[in-house]
């Protein structure tokens, strides 16, 4: 079973090209971290609030990304400096299914 995190925060307004080089930067570590599957993530043009979901082989890659050291000093300046407020769910997932077009 995948275990999924969903990742939602409100970015400061005055954080600019800091916190865009920080989640750049953030992106491509995960993609190298042992048991990461996949991510997407969405920016509401609204309100501004960032959707981010990533999938990992189990909850001990979930718990080693949480516990990576450049991850853990950038956890650290979105409390000081980027955030305004976020919201992280991790959960595990019960069942999946795939289907993929084939005649197009």
């Amino acid at each position: 079973m995948t275990a999924i995190v969903v990742f939602c925060v409100r970015v400061r307004a005055d954080v600019g090209e800091a916190y865009a080089a920080a989640s750049q930067r953030m992106e491509e570590l995960v993609r190298e971290q042992p048991g990461f599957l996949d991510m997407v993530g969405w920016v509401d043009p609204q309100t501004g609030e960032e959707i981010t979901i990533v999938q990992f082989v189990d909850d001990a890659a979930v718990k080693a990304w949480r516990d990576q050291p450049e991850h853990v000093e950038v956890r650290r300046r979105g409390h000081d400096e980027f955030y305004e407020s976020f919201d992280i769910s991790v959960a595990t997932s019960v069942r999946q299914y795939e289907w993929t077009r084939t005649d197009a």
